[in-house]
C-alpha cells in the first residue's frame, strides 16, 4: 500500500493515465493503491475497494461479469473491477456497489452488469429481452455517480449482458462476443435514461423494468456508445 498524498499532487484522473489509480476521498487525502481504487468518507472509513482485474475473473458463479471483463480486455479498455464483498456504510446507510469502473474517451463509466438469458431467434426490434433491475441497483449507482462526479468526469449505466441461448440467432447488426463457448451481446442503458423511463415491476421484490418500446429506443451497443464518445473528442 502506498502513502498519503495531497490531492493537488495527483498526476492522473482517469484509469488509463497510470497503473496507480486514485478516486479522491471526500476528506481530501488520497491513498495510493497499486492496482486499486479506494474511496473514503469524511471520517476516513473505507467505503469500497475496487480490485485488480485478475481477482474478479477468478471468482466462480460470475459468468456474465467474466464475459464482460474478457470483452473489456479484448477492446483494450482500462478498467477496474469492484469487490462486491466490500459493501460498506455510506452516508449512514448501505450502498450497493457497481461492477466495473471503465475508462472511456469521455471519462469513467461506472457499469453495473446485469446478466440475462435470451432464448429468442432474432434481436430485431429487441423483443423478448428481460430489462429489470432492483430499486437498490438504481439508488446505489446514483449515489456512486454523484460522489465520484464531484472529483472527476463520470457517467453511470447498466450493461445488460445477454447470453444467446439459441444456436442460430439473427443479431440484427449487434456485435456478438464469444467467450468460453457462449455468445453474448452487451447493451448499455445510461442511468438517467433508465430512471426516467422505468416502470414498477414487483412491489414485493422492489424491482423495476423498462417497457419494450422504451428499451428499444434507449438501448445501445456498448461498443457503439464508446465509439460515439471517441468521435466527440
Amino acid at each position: 500500500m502506498g502513502h498519503i498524498k495531497n490531492s493537488k499532487s495527483i498526476l492522473c484522473k482517469q484509469l488509463s493515465d497510470c497503473r496507480a489509480v486514485f478516486i479522491i476521498p471526500l476528506g481530501g487525502a488520497v491513498l495510493n493503491f497499486t492496482r486499486r481504487i479506494a474511496l473514503w468518507d469524511e471520517s476516513g472509513y473505507i467505503i469500497a475497494g475496487l480490485i485488480g482485474s485478475e481477482t474478479k475473473a477468478m471468482n466462480e458463479g460470475q459468468d456474465y461479469e467474466r464475459a464482460f471483463e474478457a470483452w473489456l480486455n479484448e477492446k483494450q479498455l482500462p478498467y477496474r473491477a469492484v469487490d462486491q464483498s466490500r459493501r460498506r456504510q455510506f452516508r449512514r446507510h448501505k450502498i450497493k456497489s457497481f461492477d466495473f469502473a471503465v475508462s472511456t474517451p469521455g471519462g469513467l463509466l461506472l457499469a453495473d452488469v446485469k446478466g440475462r438469458q435470451f432464448g429468442g431467434r432474432s434481436l430485431s426490434g429487441l423483443k423478448g429481452l428481460q430489462t429489470w433491475v432492483t430499486q437498490e441497483d438504481i439508488d446505489g449507482l446514483l449515489e456512486w455517480r454523484q460522489t465520484v462526479a464531484e472529483k472527476q468526469s463520470c457517467e453511470a449505466g447498466f450493461v445488460f449482458a445477454y447470453r444467446l441461448m439459441q444456436v442460430d440467432v439473427e443479431s440484427d447488426g449487434f456485435s456478438v462476443f464469444e467467450f468460453e463457448g457462449q455468445r453474448y451481446v452487451f447493451l448499455l442503458i445510461e442511468l438517467d435514461v433508465y430512471r426516467n423511463n422505468m416502470k414498477r415491476r414487483s412491489p414485493r421484490w422492489n424491482t423495476v423494468y423498462l417497457p419494450a418500446k422504451r428499451f428499444r429506443n434507449a438501448a445501445v451497443s456498448l461498443a457503439e456508445w464508446i465509439d460515439r464518445k471517441m468521435m466527440l473528442l
